[in-house]
């Protein structure tokens, strides 16, 4: 995988691309190349396009944890947790602005069918309660079911923002240990 990493005159050429579109070519001819090339041009946004980048860091992630001695995966998983805590805050930020999965879909980070997380349902349940209930049987819905009695007196999603944070750092560090 080292060899496949940008040169270091890589990042100040892509840095000084005069646009988008001759950024996108320069990127396609790197090893995320495979990555931005299963979306169609016409399609590509600078969100798509960060999407497809983070596509190939989701991959890479589990190629290592795959591989990592079977004492060390469920450190590295936790590790990956990370990314899939911070989907789950932006489906409910999603949630509470009533905005439609299309906004934030590439907002995401591509988890594929490794989550836990039924996203999309979540988004379209109607209700942060309906959402809530959806994850049941995941790591999250204890966390989340026990903040949301806060949410709806406060009407904000500081607090189960924070439990999610709380739990996620608690048991990356009881992993750790």
């Amino acid at each position: 995988m080292y060899s496949t990493l940008l040169s270091s005159q890589a990042w100040p050429d892509l840095v000084e691309t005069a646009n988008f579109n001759l950024l996108i070519e320069s990127i396609k001819q790197t090893a995320y190349g495979p990555y931005l090339t299963r979306v169609d041009d016409n399609l590509l946004t600078p969100r798509r396009a960060v999407f497809q980048l983070k596509q190939r860091l989701s991959d890479i992630y589990f190629t290592v944890v795959r591989q990592a001695p079977e004492n060390t995966r469920p450190l590295f998983t936790q590790l990956y947790r990370h990314f899939e805590v911070n989907n789950l805050k932006a489906v409910l930020r999603g949630i509470a602005a009533g905005t439609s999965w299309e906004q934030v879909l590439y907002v995401l980070f591509p988890l594929d069918s490794e989550t836990v997380l039924p996203a999309q349902r979540m988004l379209e349940a109607g209700s942060m309660e309906a959402a809530v209930n959806l994850l049941r049987g995941t790591p999250y819905y204890g966390t989340v079911s026990h903040s949301m009695e806060r949410y709806t007196a406060e009407q904000s999603l500081f607090p189960l923002e924070l439990a999610l944070d709380l739990n996620y750092w608690r048991s990356l560090w009881h992993d750790v240990n």
